[in-house]
């Protein structure tokens, strides 16, 4: 019955995402947290990962829908003019406008990494603790090390959802835009 449950909630999610404005490719990987009704969407359409590496983000982008919704996208191209845009529209095709959530693109397009926030998740990340991750992480994009990369920006956001402050997580200078 959990099994025939998740396929449905996959199913429907493909629905929605099949409507979106934004593309979603098909191979983009979903699920459902029963507990909390969070989903993660994990969606790799620039093929920058291995098979092993989006299995362990799956698992860590599951841990994070404990507390909102989450995803992760690569792309190579899109139509927008900057990245924050795409990660913008992508996390409201995706979740909804103001939902609880968090999106990070690593866009070769514009070649930057960009992390977004809405609903009671942006209280959490805040626009300047985004940017103090992004400043952690970007190196990794840069030497095209993209599964390291999410890895780390992905952890800085459990830290911080586990009500951790960013004594934890370091702030290096801040550099502006988030370029690779």
């Amino acid at each position: 019955m959990r099994k025939i449950k998740r396929i449905l909630t996959a199913f429907v999610f493909c629905l929605i995402l099949s409507a979106s404005t934004i593309p979603v490719c098909a191979s983009a990987v979903s699920a459902s947290n029963e507990e909390t009704g969070y989903v993660y969407v994990l969606d790799d359409s620039a093929d920058f990962l291995t098979d092993s590496q989006e299995n362990s983000l799956q698992k860590q982008l599951y841990d994070l829908t404990a507390y909102c919704n989450v995803a992760f996208v690569t792309t190579t191209e899109h139509s927008k003019s900057s990245t924050e845009d795409f990660a913008a529209d992508y996390f409201d095709d995706v979740f909804g406008p103001h939902a609880n959530g968090t999106i990070f693109v690593i866009d070769r397009c514009l070649n930057e990494i960009y992390l977004y926030s809405d609903g009671q998740a942006h209280k959490i990340i805040t626009n300047s603790r985004a940017r103090s991750i992004t400043d952690n992480t970007y190196t990794y994009a840069r030497d095209k090390n993209y599964y390291t990369c999410a890895y780390k920006v992905f952890t800085q956001i459990e830290t911080l959802m586990q009500g951790l402050s960013l004594i934890h997580i370091s702030e290096p200078t801040r550099r502006t835009p988030i370029s690779y």
